[in-house]
């Protein structure tokens, strides 16, 4: 994981550590924001946010990362995924798993402002199918609900939309919005 505050940041400190299951670890100071990417490199390159912390979710982490209660416990604890059908089953199962993450980011209107960046080819350059998740994505928003079936019903759109697509600074805006609407 990342630190992302800037008062840590400019005293010296470590800007990078990690947590094992089992280990007894807590952080150099308790989050009031994780933000959990998808991707390493949006994690690591995360813009400052006081008292942040980026974590890379790692797909299928979400039993791993519901371990550590000053993740699980973050008064504003963000998932963000890429915008195709993996991403909201991987949502899906973060909170399944009992990560009680909101999303960012993974909404109908940044598929429309950013779907231009989209693309209808899987990271091979295989055409992706209009497939439904063999699983009940039960755990997600009805706006959640709203851009998957925009992402698989569209005939021109693009059914996926990698976060790193979206510029980080995009990114640091929406946390803190959604960081100053959160209870």
């Amino acid at each position: 994981f990342t630190y992302l505050d800037p008062t840590y940041l400019t005293a010296g400190s470590r800007r990078h550590d990690s947590a094992t299951v089992g280990d007894p670890m807590t952080p150099a100071y308790i989050p009031a924001i994780v933000i959990i990417s998808e991707n390493k490199d949006t994690a690591i390159n995360f813009p400052t946010i006081p008292e942040g912390i980026a974590i890379e979710g790692a797909g299928t982490g979400g039993p791993t990362i519901a371990q550590f209660p000053w993740i699980t416990q973050a008064p504003t604890l963000l998932y963000w995924g890429d915008l195709d059908s993996a991403g909201f089953e991987i949502l899906n199962e973060f909170r399944r798993a009992g990560v009680p993450a909101s999303s960012m980011l993974m909404d109908t209107a940044t598929l429309r402002a950013y779907g231009r960046f989209g693309t209808n080819n899987d990271p091979q350059g295989r055409q992706i199918s209009a497939r439904r998740s063999k699983q009940a994505l039960d755990r997600l928003t009805p706006e959640e609900n709203a851009a998957y079936d925009e992402l698989l019903g569209s005939p021109t759109g693009p059914r996926r939309l990698e976060q790193e697509r979206i510029p980080l600074a995009a990114a640091s805006a929406e946390v803190q919005r959604l960081a100053s609407i959160m209870p």
